[in-house]
């Protein structure tokens, strides 16, 4: 079993271990967050981030093919092709290759699982023979795409010297007059994002539990405390390793 995990601290390739096993064995995210020590929304968060999509399996040959309508069971349509006139087919149309290109009222049949817990197939009796699409979980996998965007994130936002004191410009003036970010992104989303840069989303939500002093921010690479008091923290600690 891994080394319980320190609050704040990005899970580990053992964490996702964990994960990846507690997801076999059907165990609840409250309870694989109980052995790796961090809470299960974390655990909810890093399936749903890390979670590969794998494509329904094809079978060989037009006349294998899944036929994935939701309405399948149901349907009783027949002579869709309408090969020759006056000759009515006995094969119903759900049985047939051409169902799903010929009929309107196909519509695709979506697992459930992709939009509830667990959120992946891992635990499903059925994912080995199943023939529809599926999501799946990985530790392997989702480790090394935590790396790669750890590595991405770490070389910064582009943008230029210029560009950072011009955002320091509108926002810090603002922080200085007591309104809060969330009041100030709000108010000044278009020029905030046009000086970050295109692919960049931000989302600003409050949090009653906070005290106004704090600000948590929550990056794909983590969880980063910047309230006032850690900022302070952090600068009292870099002004002692200067002075000895």
């Amino acid at each position: 079993m891994p080394e319980k995990r320190k609050k704040g601290q990005h899970l580990t390739w053992e964490n996702r271990q964990e994960i990846q096993l507690g997801l076999k064995n059907h165990l609840s995210f409250a309870a694989i967050a109980d052995v790796i020590g961090c809470s299960p929304d974390t655990i909810s968060k890093e399936i749903r981030k890390h979670r590969y999509f794998k494509e329904r399996t094809k079978t060989a040959g037009n006349y294998n093919r899944v036929n994935d309508c939701k309405y399948k069971d149901t349907c009783k349509k027949r002579n869709l092709c309408n090969k020759k006139k006056g000759y009515h087919c006995r094969i119903q149309c759900k049985k047939c290759h051409k169902c799903m290109t010929l009929c309107d009222a196909y519509k695709p049949y979506v697992c459930p699982i992709e939009h509830k817990a667990p959120y992946v197939c891992n635990a499903c009796e059925k994912s080995a023979t199943c023939r529809y699409d599926k999501y799946l979980y990985n530790a392997n996998c989702a480790h090394h795409e935590y790396l790669e965007t750890l590595k991405s994130s770490r070389e910064g936002i582009d943008m230029t010297k210029a560009e950072l004191i011009e955002l320091d410009e509108l926002i810090s003036p603002l922080i200085k007059k007591g309104q809060p970010i969330a009041h100030i992104y709000e108010n000044h989303k278009e020029e905030i994002l046009e000086r970050v840069g295109a692919g960049i989303e931000i989302e600003i939500v409050a949090d009653s539990s906070m005290d106004g002093n704090s600000c948590v921010i929550e990056t794909d690479s983590g969880v980063f405390d910047c309230s006032l008091g850690v900022q302070l923290e952090n600068l009292i600690k870099d002004i002692k390793s200067l002075c000895l």
